[in-house]
């Protein structure tokens, strides 16, 4: 690790762990494997990570300006970052970069400075999970005309978002650092939140309390909401009426869900939402939804205890369940929501090929796959309880 003049940075913190962009493909098992790990350079600025898996990695390092003081908490850190690094890599150059700034100006839907607001800038990692273990930097502002400059930011790409008392967050506004000297400020438009307010209803159409009603999203939109720090998914719990509503909700179009124990989830129903609209109408009617049932066998031909099954929506690999296997290798999994569903016999423990691979032979991934055990199955909505029996 060095400094942007050559010297060695001593005493830096290095760590390495998954690469985001590996998670898309064959991959994916490796990046997961064994790869976190982190050291700090020694006075040569040198610096080894073991114990580490497969790969690849991200190895980023970062430190306090050299001459800073201890005791000063707001000193912005130098930061270094190196992507899509293989195992056993030697002599990997890390050069620590100063930090920079991002400029901009909030506005909202007229054009008007927002006075006080909340600025946030995450790096884009690439990938299939863009904000999957990338860094975040946020800042509060307050200027009568809106603008800002954030601090801490640093080599790379950006994703820049703000949020304001009464608005929601801001679309994204990626900027590559450094910028251009004659590069255009940002410009961050907030608008104000709109309103989804319904009734959640039992199968047999009766209002039904205690449901939780989320607004649906895919696995990529829920990893960058996780990946960005934003928090959990809108949702709200139905009332003695069987009433809920959700409010400063993004403009666009939303889809809701309703669940609760006993039932499988509701379809989802979408609606158009604009800035401070109250949409009020929405019922969301619970299902009993299918049974699934079945058998898992050892490579011997006897049952096998105590398996891990995932059972995975085919069109929206984010929802699933999981079970085990009782004693005589069966399973069992009740009130899922109609469709096709893909049935993961996961492996047990470590299986001799997965041995083998991190003894040096073969693949990770591929040993992975070929542990697993995979089965397809239609599911349709019971007419009645009685179908769970």
């Amino acid at each position: 690790v060095t400094w942007s003049d050559g010297s060695a940075a001593s005493d830096v913190e290095v760590k390495a762990s998954f690469d985001p962009a590996a998670l898309g493909g064959m991959s994916a098992f490796n990046a997961f494997q064994g790869a976190e790990g982190e050291t700090r350079s020694d006075a040569e600025g040198r610096f080894v990570v073991n114990g580490l898996g497969k790969g690849p990695f991200s190895v980023a390092a970062k430190a306090r300006p050299r001459d800073a003081d201890e005791s000063d908490k707001s000193v912005k850190h130098w930061h270094a970052l190196a992507e899509h690094v293989k195992p056993d890599t030697k002599d990997l150059a890390l050069v620590l970069s100063e930090p920079m700034s991002v400029a901009g100006r909030v506005v909202d839907a007229e054009g008007k400075g927002v006075p006080t607001f909340t600025v946030s800038a995450q790096e884009n990692r690439g990938g299939m999970f863009a904000g999957l273990g990338a860094r975040m930097e946020s800042q509060e502002f307050t200027d009568p005309d809106g603008r800002f400059a954030l601090e801490g930011v640093s080599t790379g790409t950006w994703d820049v978002t703000a949020i304001a008392a009464g608005y929601t967050r801001s679309a994204a506004a990626s900027t590559t650092l450094p910028r251009a000297a004659d590069a255009a400020p940002l410009e961050l438009v907030l608008q104000r939140g709109g309103s989804v307010s319904g009734v959640v209803l039992a199968t047999d159409g009766t209002p039904f309390a205690g449901a939780e009603v989320q607004l649906k999203l895919s696995l990529g939109e829920m990893m960058k909401r996780n990946g960005e720090g934003f928090g959990s998914r809108p949702r709200a719990t139905s009332d003695a009426e069987g009433r809920f509503e959700l409010t400063n909700l993004t403009p666009g179009r939303l889809s809701f869900a309703a669940q609760a124990t006993g039932f499988a989830q509701s379809e989802a129903v979408s609606v158009e939402l604009a800035s401070e609209q109250q949409v009020t109408d929405l019922e969301l009617r619970l299902r009993i939804g299918g049974l699934l049932t079945g058998e898992v066998f050892g490579s011997e031909g006897g049952p096998l205890s105590g398996g891990t099954i995932l059972v995975q929506q085919s069109a929206a690999p984010e929802v699933q369940r999981f079970t085990t296997t009782d004693a005589k290798g069966t399973f069992r999994v009740e009130h899922l929501e109609p469709g096709d569903w893909n049935v993961i016999s996961m492996p047990l423990n470590k299986s001799p090929a997965a041995e083998s691979s991190e003894n040096g032979g073969g693949t990770d991934a591929l040993a992975m796959f070929s542990d697993m055990k995979m089965a397809t199955a239609k599911i349709s909505d019971c007419d009645e309880f009685a179908c769970m029996s």
